[in-house]
């Protein structure tokens, strides 16, 4: 017999997703929920930097390089 991925809504907190995962992959709900804040923090936190840092000008040199003429 075939696993299916379900929605598990006898151990949600808001639409039961990590939970139906958790029970398909049979693990403790704590560890796919865990994940998921990981994962998308770290993705939310990419998409920020991506949008506010600046562009580097073509044509400039690295800050290292300026480092290394000063001395």
């Amino acid at each position: 017999m075939r696993k299916k991925l379900y929605r598990n809504t006898d151990d949600m907190l808001l639409f039961g997703v990590c939970s139906g995962i958790a029970d398909y992959f049979n693990v403790d709900p704590l560890i796919i929920r865990i994940l998921f804040v990981f994962i998308g923090g770290t993705s939310l936190l990419y998409i920020v930097l991506a949008l506010l840092m600046p562009v580097k000008p073509k044509g400039r040199k690295d800050q290292r390089e300026f480092d290394y003429e000063e001395e």
